[in-house]
């Protein structure tokens, strides 16, 4: 490989690491929220409200997740689409 494309790789495989590490902290974040949720309400007959709660936070972290991911995609295509090229 030429020194440009081990730079390539080298920032794919940076992007790709710090995508998911933030995955991974949205993750345990959610884990903390619901635990903390679960001590604030341990009482709650409905559980509806809870659960509303907790989806609600599931589902902001599965968007975060998602566009995160979205990201890094467009951030690898960009950077290795006029490298490829170059390759033809």
């Amino acid at each position: 490989m030429t020194t440009t494309e081990d730079r390539v790789v080298e920032r794919v495989d940076l992007i790709s690491e710090s995508v998911r590490e933030a995955e991974e902290l949205a993750l345990e974040a959610v884990r903390r929220f619901v635990h903390t949720v679960n001590g604030a309400l341990p009482d709650v007959r409905d559980d509806q409200v809870r659960r509303q709660i907790i989806d609600s936070a599931i589902g902001m972290t599965a968007l975060f997740v998602g566009k995160s991911t979205e990201l890094a995609e467009r951030i690898v295509n960009a950077a290795t689409d006029p490298w490829m090229r170059r390759n033809d």
